[in-house]
């Protein structure tokens, strides 16, 4: 699998003073091009002055918009250190808006190169392609861009807003247990008796299993039954507690993703009660006449 990463800024055009734009870091910052679902990464907005003669930019504000069905914001808006005052930004995740956030500069002028605006931790959801943009301040003037050493704001015309996205892709987890929800069958019983149901267990709660008799430790009595790919085990012979009291398989459960988890079963044959002495009924009463030398009685047991 190729994960690409791309991050794209509007191009400078001719006027064009302050440029907004965004990065994608792991919890540790290091840079990402894509991010498992379930797993949290930053968010960076940088902010730079892109004139010939920077002198930085004193007050940065913006809109992030995000895909809110793709990514969900985590813990508090993290400010850049060269931005510690006027600091703002609200959360409007049903639409996936961080509103108006940003901050101010301190006094001494911050020169030219990208600087840290804010950044935001988000959880990764789904699978796709995650967009981030970068949009202009609603509330002004108080969110005006303002630039060290300019009397007036910037005219958002003059700003490029960045934009940048992030492949999420989904990590398969293969089955972790199988349970048979019956694992005994008497005796005597005629092949094609069904023992019992297989099913699987898996993080993945969409997976749909298949199920299969492999060979392996604990596999011995593989031979005597059939397991079809649903699950349902059934007997290939009849079977003889005397003989075999227990049978062991090994059963394989498969997902969509051909990720897999083997398992040994044993399979309980039980006894039944057969070839019992004759008894007779309760209650019997044999009478003969006396001074009798003998008598035959013909007696029926059961």
């Amino acid at each position: 699998v190729i994960d690409v990463f791309m991050v794209t800024v509007n191009a400078v055009a001719s006027g064009v003073e302050v440029g907004y734009s965004i990065e994608f870091t792991d919890p540790l910052g290091q840079p990402i091009t894509s991010v498992s679902a379930g797993n949290q990464f930053l968010a960076r907005v940088l902010v730079e002055d892109l004139r010939n003669s920077p002198t930085g930019v004193f007050a940065g504000y913006l809109d992030l918009l995000f895909n809110n069905d793709l990514a969900t914001p985590v813990g508090s808006i993290i400010y850049g250190s060269n931005y510690p005052n006027g600091r703002t930004g609200s959360f409007d995740t049903p639409n996936g808006i961080i509103d108006e956030v940003g901050g101010l500069a301190g006094f001494s002028q911050l020169g030219g190169g990208e600087f840290l605006l804010f950044s935001l931790t988000f959880q990764a959801n789904g699978q796709g392609e995650l967009v981030f943009q970068t949009d202009p301040a609603d509330n002004l003037p108080a969110s005006d861009t303002l630039l060290f050493g300019a009397n007036e704001s910037v005219n958002q015309a003059q700003i490029a807003f960045g934009s940048a996205s992030l492949t999420v892709i989904t990590v398969n987890h293969p089955p972790s247990d199988i349970h048979l929800a019956n694992a005994s069958i008497s005796e005597n019983l005629p092949a094609e008796t069904i023992v019992g149901e297989f099913n699987a267990t898996d993080a993945d709660t969409g997976d749909v299993h298949t199920f299969a008799l492999v060979d392996g430790d604990g596999s011995q009595a593989n031979g005597l039954f059939t397991l079809d790919a649903n699950g349902t085990l059934t007997t290939n012979a009849t079977f003889d507690h005397e003989a075999n009291a227990t049978l062991s398989i090994r059963v394989e459960a498969k997902d969509d993703h051909n990720a897999s988890f083997e398992k040994v079963f044993v399979v309980n044959v039980t006894d039944v009660f057969e070839n019992q002495p004759p008894a007779f009924a309760g209650g019997s009463t044999f009478t003969t006449l006396e001074n009798n030398a003998s008598a035959t009685f013909v007696v029926s047991a059961t």
